[in-house]
């Protein structure tokens, strides 16, 4: 029976300074980064209570998109067309 390669193994093959290994450690630093500005934003709209949703595509969003259209709505049908919101 064959041993799979551990990472270690596979450091030494390809070298500590691969293509492979330099592009998985750019893809993880636009990904850490990526996660601190959505935290950020988080922090900065908190207050405000407004909330930051992310998603993939965009059809994971649809329904809840189509909800929050719909209650704007039902907002300026109620408070009229023409009012500005608080004045």
């Amino acid at each position: 029976m064959t041993a799979l390669p551990s990472q270690n193994s596979q450091n030494s093959q390809f070298g500590q300074y691969s293509p492979y290994n330099q592009l998985h450690t750019r893809r993880e630093q636009k990904i850490e980064l990526w996660q601190r500005r959505l935290q950020r934003a988080r922090e900065m709209l908190a207050p405000r209570r407004v909330p930051l949703v992310v998603w993939h595509h965009g059809s994971d969003m649809a329904a809840q998109m189509l909800a929050l259209v719909d209650a704007a709505l039902g907002d300026v049908a109620r408070n009229g067309a023409g009012s500005q919101g608080g004045e």
